[in-house]
């Protein structure tokens, strides 16, 4: 069971079952310093609202990135390092959840 915050091309719910059939999304949002969608650059902090989806995987988090890095053609941004992080993402009424991040 994994919980992840995807933004930017990630949120597409096609590309969320090609990660996982088995997933349950909610609208969700997170505090960035700062973000640009050209690039995928994301700069943690407390200065924007990022929107997204936060997905509820029935996967381990192994799985979860294995099947991510098996649809990067459809999602690729020229970098060739990413980080795998934890966030307070925002979502339903006055919920939050920590969830997975990539950028």
């Amino acid at each position: 069971m994994s919980w992840f915050f995807f933004y930017n091309k990630l949120k597409n719910p096609v590309l969320i079952n090609q990660v996982c059939e088995k997933n349950d999304i909610y609208d969700g949002s997170i505090l960035v310093e700062n973000f640009d969608p050209q690039t995928n650059t994301l700069i943690t902090g407390n200065n924007k609202i990022l929107d997204g989806k936060l997905v509820h995987f029935d996967a381990s988090l192994s799985t979860i990135l294995n099947n991510i890095h098996e649809i990067r053609d459809d999602i690729n941004y020229g970098k060739s390092k990413y980080t795998v992080d934890t966030i307070l993402v925002n979502y339903g009424a006055l919920k939050l959840k920590k969830a997975y991040i990539i950028y």
